[in-house]
Protein backbone atom coordinates (compact mmCIF):
# COMPACT_ATOMS: atom_id res chain seq x y z
CA UNK A 1 0.00 0.00 0.00
CA UNK A 2 2.84 2.44 0.82
CA UNK A 3 4.66 1.65 -2.71
CA UNK A 4 1.55 2.17 -4.19
CA UNK A 5 1.08 5.71 -2.52
CA UNK A 6 5.04 7.04 -3.49
CA UNK A 7 4.27 5.94 -6.59
CA UNK A 8 0.48 7.62 -7.55
CA UNK A 9 2.85 10.79 -5.89
CA UNK A 10 5.37 10.39 -8.63
CA UNK A 11 2.85 10.02 -11.13
CA UNK A 12 1.13 13.07 -10.10
CA UNK A 13 4.00 15.00 -9.81
CA UNK A 14 4.80 14.18 -13.05
CA UNK A 15 1.81 14.73 -14.83
CA UNK A 16 1.46 18.28 -13.17
CA UNK A 17 4.94 19.60 -14.43
CA UNK A 18 4.34 18.18 -17.54
CA UNK A 19 0.74 20.29 -18.50
CA UNK A 20 2.18 23.32 -16.87
CA UNK A 21 1.18 25.75 -19.17
CA UNK A 22 3.04 28.93 -18.66
CA UNK A 23 6.13 29.51 -16.47
CA UNK A 24 6.03 33.26 -14.58
CA UNK A 25 9.45 34.68 -14.12
CA UNK A 26 9.88 37.85 -12.15
CA UNK A 27 12.90 39.65 -11.27
CA UNK A 28 12.47 41.68 -8.33
CA UNK A 29 15.14 44.60 -7.15
CA UNK A 30 15.27 47.43 -5.16
CA UNK A 31 13.61 50.22 -7.50
CA UNK A 32 11.52 47.45 -9.61
CA UNK A 33 10.30 44.35 -10.29
CA UNK A 34 9.46 42.94 -13.87
CA UNK A 35 7.22 39.69 -14.98
CA UNK A 36 7.19 37.62 -18.23
CA UNK A 37 5.74 34.69 -18.71
CA UNK A 38 6.81 32.09 -21.14
CA UNK A 39 5.76 28.99 -22.69
CA UNK A 40 6.99 25.31 -22.37
CA UNK A 41 9.02 26.01 -24.93
CA UNK A 42 10.51 28.61 -23.48
CA UNK A 43 8.77 31.69 -25.65
CA UNK A 44 8.23 34.97 -24.02
CA UNK A 45 4.48 35.58 -24.27
CA UNK A 46 2.56 38.90 -25.18
CA UNK A 47 0.32 39.82 -22.06
CA UNK A 48 -2.23 42.71 -22.05
CA UNK A 49 -2.83 45.53 -19.30
CA UNK A 50 -5.05 47.89 -20.29
CA UNK A 51 -5.74 47.35 -23.53
CA UNK A 52 -1.98 47.65 -24.42
CA UNK A 53 0.26 44.48 -26.01
CA UNK A 54 3.06 44.07 -23.79
CA UNK A 55 6.02 41.42 -23.20
CA UNK A 56 6.70 42.76 -19.69
CA UNK A 57 5.02 44.22 -16.88
CA UNK A 58 6.74 46.33 -14.53
CA UNK A 59 5.96 47.47 -11.09
CA UNK A 60 7.73 49.51 -7.88
CA UNK A 61 10.52 47.31 -6.12
CA UNK A 62 10.08 44.18 -4.39
CA UNK A 63 13.47 44.26 -2.33
CA UNK A 64 11.95 43.46 1.24
CA UNK A 65 15.06 44.64 3.00
CA UNK A 66 14.14 48.51 1.66
CA UNK A 67 10.46 48.78 0.65
CA UNK A 68 9.58 45.87 3.81
CA UNK A 69 6.95 43.15 3.59
CA UNK A 70 4.26 45.69 2.84
CA UNK A 71 5.45 47.15 -0.06
CA UNK A 72 6.71 43.59 -1.48
CA UNK A 73 3.46 42.34 -1.52
CA UNK A 74 2.11 45.36 -3.38
CA UNK A 75 4.63 44.67 -5.68
CA UNK A 76 3.87 41.23 -6.60
CA UNK A 77 0.33 41.54 -6.52
CA UNK A 78 0.54 45.18 -8.89
CA UNK A 79 2.19 42.65 -11.43
CA UNK A 80 -0.76 39.74 -11.61
CA UNK A 81 -3.59 41.93 -11.26
CA UNK A 82 -5.58 43.30 -14.25
CA UNK A 83 -3.51 41.45 -16.62
CA UNK A 84 -4.35 38.59 -19.10
CA UNK A 85 -2.49 36.24 -21.64
CA UNK A 86 -4.17 34.62 -24.85
CA UNK A 87 -7.53 34.26 -25.03
CA UNK A 88 -7.95 37.00 -22.31
CA UNK A 89 -7.07 34.61 -19.61
CA UNK A 90 -6.62 36.51 -16.41
CA UNK A 91 -3.31 35.98 -14.35
CA UNK A 92 -4.75 35.99 -11.51
CA UNK A 93 -6.93 32.97 -12.44
CA UNK A 94 -4.49 31.00 -13.73
CA UNK A 95 -1.61 31.39 -11.38
CA UNK A 96 -1.74 28.54 -9.06
CA UNK A 97 -1.69 26.47 -12.05
CA UNK A 98 1.39 27.28 -13.60
CA UNK A 99 5.53 27.36 -12.10
CA UNK A 100 7.12 30.54 -11.22
CA UNK A 101 11.03 31.77 -11.15
CA UNK A 102 11.84 34.34 -9.16
CA UNK A 103 15.00 36.26 -8.29
CA UNK A 104 14.27 38.54 -5.72
CA UNK A 105 16.67 40.99 -4.23
CA UNK A 106 17.41 41.14 -0.03
CA UNK A 107 17.01 37.78 0.58
CA UNK A 108 20.09 36.48 2.02
CA UNK A 109 18.81 34.83 5.36
CA UNK A 110 16.00 31.59 5.97
CA UNK A 111 14.09 34.10 7.54
CA UNK A 112 13.77 36.36 4.45
CA UNK A 113 13.44 33.49 1.88
CA UNK A 114 10.41 32.15 4.22
CA UNK A 115 8.57 35.48 4.20
CA UNK A 116 8.79 36.28 0.67
CA UNK A 117 7.33 32.36 0.31
CA UNK A 118 4.50 33.14 2.39
CA UNK A 119 3.63 36.08 -0.42
CA UNK A 120 3.79 33.65 -3.13
CA UNK A 121 1.36 31.86 -1.00
CA UNK A 122 -1.03 34.36 -0.69
CA UNK A 123 -1.19 35.19 -4.55
CA UNK A 124 -1.96 31.29 -4.89
CA UNK A 125 1.37 29.13 -5.79
CA UNK A 126 2.16 26.40 -3.91
CA UNK A 127 5.77 26.35 -2.59
CA UNK A 128 6.48 23.18 -4.78
CA UNK A 129 5.20 25.30 -8.04
CA UNK A 130 8.14 27.67 -6.69
CA UNK A 131 11.77 28.10 -7.56
CA UNK A 132 12.62 30.99 -5.48
CA UNK A 133 16.58 32.49 -4.86
CA UNK A 134 18.45 35.47 -3.98
CA UNK A 135 18.42 37.90 -7.34
CA UNK A 136 22.41 37.46 -7.14
CA UNK A 137 22.66 33.68 -6.18
CA UNK A 138 20.63 33.21 -9.89
CA UNK A 139 22.62 35.40 -12.31
CA UNK A 140 25.76 33.94 -11.34
CA UNK A 141 24.27 30.68 -12.75
CA UNK A 142 24.01 32.50 -16.16
CA UNK A 143 27.47 32.70 -16.16
CA UNK A 144 29.39 29.95 -18.05
CA UNK A 145 32.22 28.13 -16.21
CA UNK A 146 34.14 30.49 -13.93
CA UNK A 147 33.22 34.23 -13.29
CA UNK A 148 31.37 36.74 -11.94
CA UNK A 149 28.91 38.99 -12.04
CA UNK A 150 28.55 42.42 -11.15
CA UNK A 151 24.89 44.04 -10.34
CA UNK A 152 24.79 48.10 -10.21
CA UNK A 153 21.44 49.10 -9.35
CA UNK A 154 20.27 50.63 -6.15
CA UNK A 155 22.80 48.65 -4.26
CA UNK A 156 25.57 46.56 -5.59
CA UNK A 157 27.09 43.46 -5.23
CA UNK A 158 29.56 41.38 -7.20
CA UNK A 159 29.74 37.47 -7.10
CA UNK A 160 32.10 35.05 -8.35
CA UNK A 161 33.03 31.39 -8.87
CA UNK A 162 35.73 28.96 -9.91
CA UNK A 163 34.81 25.47 -9.46
CA UNK A 164 33.04 24.43 -6.40
CA UNK A 165 34.04 27.57 -4.76
CA UNK A 166 31.67 30.77 -4.50
CA UNK A 167 32.87 34.27 -3.28
CA UNK A 168 31.33 37.48 -2.37
CA UNK A 169 32.27 41.17 -2.48
CA UNK A 170 30.59 43.99 -1.53
CA UNK A 171 26.62 43.92 -1.01
CA UNK A 172 26.59 45.23 2.67
CA UNK A 173 23.62 47.43 1.82
CA UNK A 174 23.30 50.85 1.74
CA UNK A 175 24.77 51.58 5.49
CA UNK A 176 27.85 49.72 5.18
CA UNK A 177 28.47 49.29 1.01
CA UNK A 178 26.54 49.73 -1.67
CA UNK A 179 29.88 50.76 -3.23
CA UNK A 180 29.47 52.46 -7.12
CA UNK A 181 25.40 51.93 -7.16
CA UNK A 182 22.73 54.10 -7.50
CA UNK A 183 22.30 54.64 -4.41
CA UNK A 184 25.77 55.85 -3.70
CA UNK A 185 25.56 57.59 -6.41
CA UNK A 186 22.20 59.85 -5.54
CA UNK A 187 23.87 60.02 -1.95
CA UNK A 188 26.85 61.66 -3.44
CA UNK A 189 24.82 64.16 -5.62
CA UNK A 190 22.57 65.07 -2.81
CA UNK A 191 25.59 66.09 -0.59
CA UNK A 192 26.86 68.23 -2.97
CA UNK A 193 24.34 69.79 -4.39
CA UNK A 194 23.37 70.30 -0.64
CA UNK A 195 27.30 71.90 -0.28
CA UNK A 196 26.74 74.25 -3.20
CA UNK A 197 22.89 75.20 -1.95
CA UNK A 198 25.02 76.11 1.48
CA UNK A 199 27.50 77.77 -0.18
CA UNK A 200 30.41 75.99 0.67
CA UNK A 201 30.23 73.64 -2.52
CA UNK A 202 31.35 73.86 -6.25
CA UNK A 203 28.26 75.27 -8.43
CA UNK A 204 26.64 72.36 -9.54
CA UNK A 205 23.54 71.84 -12.01
CA UNK A 206 22.37 69.00 -9.89
CA UNK A 207 21.39 71.38 -7.17
CA UNK A 208 18.27 72.22 -9.89
CA UNK A 209 17.87 69.12 -10.72
CA UNK A 210 17.38 67.75 -7.60
CA UNK A 211 14.96 70.43 -6.22
CA UNK A 212 12.94 69.01 -9.40
CA UNK A 213 13.05 65.86 -8.19
CA UNK A 214 11.98 65.78 -5.18
CA UNK A 215 9.75 68.65 -5.75
CA UNK A 216 10.68 71.27 -3.48
CA UNK A 217 11.66 75.22 -3.38
CA UNK A 218 15.05 74.45 -2.13
CA UNK A 219 17.44 71.17 -1.30
CA UNK A 220 17.57 71.68 2.23
CA UNK A 221 14.02 70.92 2.35
CA UNK A 222 14.22 67.31 1.95
CA UNK A 223 16.79 67.16 5.10
CA UNK A 224 14.01 66.67 8.00
CA UNK A 225 12.02 63.55 5.81
CA UNK A 226 16.00 62.19 4.87
CA UNK A 227 17.02 61.61 8.67
CA UNK A 228 13.72 61.13 9.70
CA UNK A 229 13.61 57.63 6.96
CA UNK A 230 10.75 58.77 5.07
CA UNK A 231 13.17 59.03 1.78
CA UNK A 232 14.00 55.10 0.99
CA UNK A 233 16.85 53.86 -0.61
CA UNK A 234 15.15 53.31 -3.94
CA UNK A 235 14.09 57.20 -4.01
CA UNK A 236 18.13 58.32 -3.05
CA UNK A 237 18.85 55.75 -5.81
CA UNK A 238 16.46 57.22 -8.73
CA UNK A 239 18.40 60.55 -8.70
CA UNK A 240 21.49 58.61 -10.23
CA UNK A 241 19.77 58.78 -13.50
CA UNK A 242 19.95 62.91 -13.25
CA UNK A 243 23.80 62.53 -12.23
CA UNK A 244 24.23 60.45 -15.48
CA UNK A 245 22.28 63.07 -17.50
CA UNK A 246 24.40 65.88 -15.85
CA UNK A 247 27.47 64.31 -16.66
CA UNK A 248 27.20 63.61 -19.97
CA UNK A 249 26.15 67.42 -20.22
CA UNK A 250 29.90 67.94 -19.15
CA UNK A 251 28.75 69.22 -15.58
CA UNK A 252 31.89 69.00 -13.42
CA UNK A 253 30.65 67.57 -9.99
CA UNK A 254 28.55 65.35 -12.12
CA UNK A 255 31.49 63.83 -13.62
CA UNK A 256 33.19 63.04 -10.45
CA UNK A 257 30.64 61.37 -8.86
CA UNK A 258 30.01 59.01 -11.99
CA UNK A 259 34.07 58.78 -12.34
CA UNK A 260 33.83 57.91 -8.63
CA UNK A 261 31.33 55.35 -9.19
CA UNK A 262 33.12 53.87 -12.09
CA UNK A 263 35.95 53.32 -9.42
CA UNK A 264 34.52 51.41 -7.15
CA UNK A 265 32.62 49.07 -9.18
CA UNK A 266 36.22 48.62 -10.92
CA UNK A 267 37.29 48.19 -7.21
CA UNK A 268 34.71 45.46 -6.58
CA UNK A 269 35.65 43.27 -10.19
CA UNK A 270 39.89 43.23 -9.38
CA UNK A 271 38.97 42.93 -5.99
CA UNK A 272 37.23 39.52 -7.00
CA UNK A 273 39.15 39.28 -9.79
CA UNK A 274 41.93 38.52 -7.03
CA UNK A 275 40.16 36.91 -4.63
CA UNK A 276 39.11 33.76 -6.73
CA UNK A 277 42.18 33.98 -8.90
CA UNK A 278 39.94 34.00 -12.31
CA UNK A 279 41.44 34.42 -15.19
CA UNK A 280 39.83 33.81 -18.73
CA UNK A 281 36.37 34.03 -17.67
CA UNK A 282 33.34 36.49 -17.93
CA UNK A 283 31.99 39.08 -15.96
CA UNK A 284 28.28 39.74 -15.99
CA UNK A 285 27.18 43.10 -15.56
CA UNK A 286 23.66 43.45 -14.47
CA UNK A 287 21.28 46.32 -13.16
CA UNK A 288 20.17 49.80 -13.76
CA UNK A 289 23.53 51.91 -14.47
CA UNK A 290 24.38 49.74 -16.99
CA UNK A 291 21.04 50.17 -18.93
CA UNK A 292 22.13 54.10 -18.90
CA UNK A 293 23.86 56.06 -21.68
CA UNK A 294 26.75 55.91 -19.53
CA UNK A 295 27.13 52.17 -19.03
CA UNK A 296 29.54 51.53 -22.38
CA UNK A 297 31.95 54.39 -20.29
CA UNK A 298 31.25 52.48 -16.80
CA UNK A 299 32.28 48.78 -18.73
CA UNK A 300 35.25 50.37 -20.30
CA UNK A 301 36.84 51.74 -17.59
CA UNK A 302 36.32 48.38 -15.50
CA UNK A 303 37.60 46.79 -19.11
CA UNK A 304 40.79 48.97 -18.90
CA UNK A 305 41.87 48.22 -15.21
CA UNK A 306 45.75 46.20 -15.93
CA UNK A 307 44.51 43.30 -13.72
CA UNK A 308 41.19 42.82 -15.86
CA UNK A 309 43.52 43.21 -19.23
CA UNK A 310 46.14 41.07 -17.49
CA UNK A 311 44.10 38.01 -16.68
CA UNK A 312 41.89 38.45 -19.87
CA UNK A 313 38.29 39.10 -17.99
CA UNK A 314 35.91 40.07 -20.59
CA UNK A 315 32.62 41.84 -19.37
CA UNK A 316 29.24 40.79 -20.81
CA UNK A 317 26.36 43.42 -20.18
CA UNK A 318 23.68 41.78 -19.50
CA UNK A 319 21.39 44.75 -18.19
CA UNK A 320 18.97 44.39 -20.73
CA UNK A 321 17.83 41.00 -20.34
CA UNK A 322 15.79 39.25 -17.66
CA UNK A 323 17.60 36.82 -15.53
CA UNK A 324 14.70 34.73 -14.25
CA UNK A 325 13.55 34.10 -17.93
CA UNK A 326 17.28 33.39 -19.32
CA UNK A 327 17.27 31.25 -16.26
CA UNK A 328 13.96 29.36 -17.20
CA UNK A 329 14.96 28.80 -20.93
CA UNK A 330 18.04 27.46 -19.74
CA UNK A 331 17.40 25.13 -17.31
CA UNK A 332 13.62 24.54 -17.47
CA UNK A 333 12.34 25.05 -20.81
CA UNK A 334 14.17 21.84 -22.68
CA UNK A 335 10.95 20.39 -23.87
CA UNK A 336 7.77 19.26 -22.36
CA UNK A 337 8.47 15.65 -21.94
CA UNK A 338 11.00 16.34 -19.54
CA UNK A 339 9.80 19.21 -17.83
CA UNK A 340 9.27 18.07 -14.99
CA UNK A 341 13.20 16.33 -14.37
CA UNK A 342 14.77 19.82 -15.66
CA UNK A 343 12.42 22.11 -12.91
CA UNK A 344 13.60 19.03 -10.46
CA UNK A 345 17.27 20.04 -11.61
CA UNK A 346 16.84 23.54 -11.37
CA UNK A 347 15.79 23.51 -8.35
CA UNK A 348 18.88 21.34 -6.85
CA UNK A 349 21.22 23.78 -9.00
CA UNK A 350 20.00 26.73 -7.17
CA UNK A 351 19.76 24.46 -4.00
CA UNK A 352 23.15 23.74 -3.99
CA UNK A 353 24.47 27.45 -3.92
CA UNK A 354 24.94 29.03 -0.74
CA UNK A 355 23.64 32.00 0.14
CA UNK A 356 25.27 35.39 -0.96
CA UNK A 357 26.02 36.46 2.78
CA UNK A 358 28.27 32.88 3.19
CA UNK A 359 30.22 33.29 -0.11
CA UNK A 360 33.46 34.02 1.81
CA UNK A 361 36.64 31.83 0.68
CA UNK A 362 36.11 28.74 2.55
Amino acid sequence: MKKFIIFALLLNSSYVYNTVPYIFCIDGGGSKTVLQVINAQGTVLPLVRQREIVNKIETAGSNIKSVGIDGARQALYDLIDDTTIENDKALRDILSTCLVVSGMAGMVSVDSRNTVIKLFEELGIHKDRLLLTNDATLALQLVPGDGAILIAGTGSICLGKKGNERYQVGGLGYLLGDEGSGYAIGLQALKAALAHEYGWGKPTSLTSELCKLYNVQKLKNVLQALYKGKVTSSQIAHAASIVLAQAAAQDNVAIEIVNNAAAQLCDLVTTMTMMGDLSDCQVHVWGGLFKSNSADSLINIIQQCPIIQQRRISLVNQAYQNATTLFAQQNICIDSESQDSSWQAAQKLLGSCSSPDTYEKK
